[in-house]
């Protein structure tokens, strides 16, 4: 197995989850600062969409074998 043929997805996955992180970080501190209830309950599914994304697993071509 080629080890870059997979870094474009691990690149991807692991972008895209911080991306999310980034996202939810900045709802939660708009939140506690500007619109308490509604900030932090947007901020909520941006975390879990974040931590979704930076731990999915990879196609079966791209894990580590174990």
């Amino acid at each position: 197995m080629d080890i870059n043929s997979c870094l474009p997805q691990k690149m991807s996955k692991l972008a895209i989850g911080i991306l999310f992180l980034i996202f939810g970080t900045g709802t939660a501190i708009l939140g506690v600062t500007v619109l308490p209830i509604i900030g932090l309950v947007l901020a909520a599914p941006l975390f879990i969409i974040g931590i979704y994304f930076v731990r999915t697993h990879l196609n079966k071509k791209c894990e580590l074998p174990e």
